[in-house]
């Protein structure tokens, strides 16, 4: 993009009447009462040339949305992204103000061109042209047009016809030639009334989706993300004639493997000197393959530091693993990179492994195009055994892959002509635990004072070490603080060790504290909740919701409350013990008493990070057993 461009649309401001009836707000405002603003048209047209065995990539996109009301008025700026492979052209920004009954247009001349890696964690390509209008008043229409020219057709191309917005009307259009053919696929669009059309001529077939008054996406607290909910459709272009002969571009996984296969074909064609010896310093004293893969991959976790970076067809070929080595810094392609060349070094059957993260829905088997990945990681595989490496997770046991990753298929790239599509497991919840066992005594102010030993393994081992793991002390406290908490807000951590930090072992730590005004006390009784989790669940509700519940992981929490009580108290009643087993959801919960002992336990267990609707009913039965004993107390009888 030209500065002199944009000059050329300053001080070009028009003001004329614009023939069209203005938009009824109130009525508006009555249909979205909730809505800040509303599209009044999504419009995008593509157009696929194959010019003489060269394809032509254009895409035309039209976007107009009304400000409904105050809160509209932040929807000013509206901002198109463009990178190496995406050229942005032809931008025609309009501000529609309401002037009677008609429109009057204003130009719009507020352009600029920004990096967007602003936050200076990362360096990419991507830029954001960020457009200001001037009028943002309810009633004011945001109307921006522009081309978007494909340098790399393999970026092409998706339609999103929800939004987080309503909106009016969506129309998409591709025209192609006849000479190429297009992979077509349409996600949750089955519950919109779409009319569909196809009309074929000498050179070309063109096809166009339409539909009308589309919700918008809700928003719900743990959802899935915007591409699980969001009704789209991707297209990819998967051959075309080329002088006679069918050219395969995308569209099958043979094909994108071997792009992917094409950009890495210089990479790493041997070890240098300085990685075989720092492998060997690593993997002299191993006696296994288990062993020394151990030693490559958590030294490369250690000592290689996470930055990402994206430069055009940067953000696909990994550096020289000789490079990273001794710049000591990487992003996932080259930690990949690494991984496999020193994994080389030690003979050891590690490869490179393209992979896209879970807020990506759709597998390599469903759309097999470059947008079904955004990551690099690498694999160990061998007859019996496959282990994802991810060495951008510092605290990744091996074996514990990163959660982004579960339930995704993987290219592993065996050789020029071989690769595999494995999926990521997902890590069962018999490995996602956190166990918290505490004894407790009551003093005579009705203080609880206890001591407790918390032991966490997967994900909440990960959550623990990301959060504590180089921290100061009053950094860590004041973690453990909240995340330790018993009963309310009342609980005061007193003091903490942690015993145990470490790979291939469970998260330890012991606790002491201290809990005030949580015991009820009417005349000689005292009603004691020994549920110090009772509020686990309470952020999982189904009522009213829309959309599935997604986790990040599967999880087992378990609780151990032991009550040591004197001659001075009598235990007068306990609630009833509960189970409960069905399907990937398991709740337990149950009291053991004796003469100066009284023991609770609990555990839910959900074996499966994704709730989707069809589970609701038994979801819902789940946290009712849940919510049956959150609030039972036992009863001590004053002697």
């Amino acid at each position: 993009m030209k500065a002199g461009y944009y000059t050329l649309l300053c001080f070009f401001i028009l003001c004329l009447k614009f023939n069209a009836q203005v938009y009824d707000l109130e009525r508006l405002n009555k249909l979205y009462p909730n809505e800040a603003i509303v599209y009044t048209l999504k419009d995008e047209s593509a157009e696929i040339l194959n010019n003489k065995g060269e394809l032509v990539v254009t895409k035309h996109v039209k976007e107009q949305y009304l400000i409904l009301n105050d809160k509209g008025k932040s929807y000013r700026v509206k901002s198109i992204y463009t990178n190496s492979f995406i050229e942005i052209k032809n931008i025609k920004a309009t501000n529609l103000v309401p002037k009677g009954n008609k429109y009057e247009k204003i130009v719009v001349d507020d352009i600029k061109v920004k990096d967007s890696n602003d936050d200076g964690t990362f360096y990419n390509d991507l830029k954001s042209i960020v457009v200001t209008y001037p009028n943002s008043s309810p009633g004011s229409l945001i109307d921006i047009e522009y081309d978007e020219i494909y340098n790399e057709p393999r970026f092409f191309g998706s339609f999103y016809i929800t939004e987080g917005y309503p909106v009016l009307k969506a129309t998409f259009k591709v025209k192609t030639a006849n000479t190429v053919s297009l992979n077509i696929k349409g996600f949750n669009v089955n519950d919109l009334k779409i009319s569909t059309t196809e009309k074929l001529t000498k050179n070309d077939k063109i096809q166009t989706w339409s539909v009308d008054s589309v919700m918008p996406i809700i928003r719900e607290p743990n959802a899935p993300s915007y591409r699980d909910l969001m009704a789209y459709y991707l297209i990819s272009i998967k051959d075309y004639d080329k002088n006679g002969v069918t050219t395969p571009l995308v569209g099958s996984v043979d094909n994108l493997y071997k792009w992917y296969l094409h950009l890495v074909k210089n990479l790493n064609k041997t070890p240098s000197p300085y990685i075989q010896q720092i492998t060997d310093s690593l993997v002299q004293n191993c006696k296994t393959d288990e062993e020394k893969l151990k030693k490559i991959y958590y030294w490369v976790q250690d000592k290689i530091a996470y930055i990402a970076y994206e430069d055009g067809l940067g953000g696909y070929i990994p550096r020289e693993s000789d490079i990273i080595c001794k710049r000591r810094f990487g992003d996932c392609k080259d930690m990949a990179s690494i991984l496999t060349t020193m994994g080389r070094a030690a003979n050891l059957p590690i490869y490179l492994t393209w992979i896209g993260t879970r807020d990506i829905p759709y597998q390599f088997s469903e759309m097999p195009a470059p947008m079904a990945a955004n990551h690099m990681i690498a694999a160990y595989l061998t007859k019996d055994t496959c282990f994802f490496l991810d060495a951008t997770g510092k605290f990744q046991d091996l074996g514990t892959h990163t959660a982004f990753i579960q339930g995704k298929e993987a290219i592993i790239g065996k050789s020029e002509t071989e690769y595999l599509i494995k999926k990521v497991p997902v890590l069962p919840s018999s490995i996602n635990y956190m166990k918290d066992s505490v004894s407790i005594k009551i003093k005579n102010n009705n203080t609880v004072v206890g001591q407790g030993y918390l032991s966490a393994n997967g994900y909440f081992k990960i959550t623990l070490q990301q959060k504590l793991t180089g921290k100061s002390y009053v950094e860590q406290y004041d973690y453990l603080s909240s995340f330790c908490e018993k009963g309310h807000n009342k609980f005061k951590l007193d003091t903490f060790i942690i015993e145990q930090n470490t790979r291939d072992k469970e998260f330890k730590v012991y606790y002491k504290f201290e809990l005030r005004s949580y015991i009820t006390e009417l005349q000689t009784e005292l009603f004691f909740n020994m549920n110090f989790d009772k509020n686990y669940m309470s952020e999982y509700t189904i009522k009213d919701r829309v959309y599935p519940i997604e986790f990040n992981c599967t999880f087992d929490r378990q609780l151990i409350v032991n009550l040591e009580t004197d001659e001075k108290l009598n235990v007068k009643f306990v609630p009833q013990n509960i189970t409960f087993n069905k399907g990937s959801f398991k709740y337990n919960s149950e009291y053991v008493s004796d003469k100066h002992h009284t023991m609770f336990r609990s555990s839910i267990n959900v074996n499966n990070y994704f709730i989707d609707k069809p589970q609701f009913e038994l979801w819902n039965e789940f946290l009712n057993e849940i919510n049956k004993n959150n609030n039972k107390s036992i009863v001590l009888k004053k002697l």
